[in-house]
């Protein structure tokens, strides 16, 4: 059982770091935010209530 722990424990850490490091890597997300849509919402509401008073 110990030779057991001794081959598994390093390898567990071992993808759990190779996990880490390639999820930091990865690209972020380029869309946009819960703020942003909701900003764009705001304008667009805006816009047409403009249009429909004028």
């Amino acid at each position: 059982m110990g030779d057991l722990l001794l081959v598994l424990l390093p390898a567990i850490v071992l993808v759990a770091l190779l996990w880490g490091v390639a999820t930091a890597l990865r690209p972020r997300d380029p869309g946009l935010s819960e703020a942003a849509k909701y900003q764009r919402e705001l304008a667009e509401r805006s816009a047409r209530h403009y249009a429909a008073q004028v």
